[in-house]
């Protein structure tokens, strides 16, 4: 089962990736263990930059997203007006992975929020954004 999270705000707020850190690399440059690179190195040079993340903890961090169509239902459980659904590793903090998505989304918070701003966070499994909070 999936565990989704979702927050509503006072105000709106920017979607996207954050806390991740990648880097760029060229697709020559990359070496991956048991793929061939040939039919793509051939077809632009291998002068493509691809994106790539050096440890772990570089991969690791949060997307925001409006709600989709499906997700409607949550709206009900929030005072805020503007409700949006957070994707990242937050159901637990075992792993330096796992912290880096938490601190992430505080993160977040701290940088989009002015005094008196607010924040609600709603999480449920999915197929029961429908039932009673």
């Amino acid at each position: 089962m999936t565990l989704h999270h979702f927050i509503g705000a006072n105000i709106e707020l920017p979607i996207g990736s954050f806390g991740r850190n990648p880097t760029y690399k060229p697709l020559s440059e990359l070496k991956l263990k048991g793929i061939s690179l040939d039919k793509h190195l051939k077809k632009n040079n291998g002068s493509k930059l691809v994106k790539v993340y050096e440890t772990e903890e570089d991969a690791n961090g949060i997307d925001v997203f409006d709600l989709i169509s499906g997700y409607e239902p949550v709206r009900n459980k929030f005072r805020a007006p503007f409700v949006y659904e957070v994707q990242g590793y937050l159901h637990a903090n075992n792993t330096s992975g796992q912290r880096k998505s938490i601190k992430s989304l505080l993160s977040y918070f701290d940088e989009h929020l002015l005094e008196g701003d607010f924040i609600e966070i709603y999480s449920c499994w999915d197929g029961h954004e429908e039932k009673k909070r």
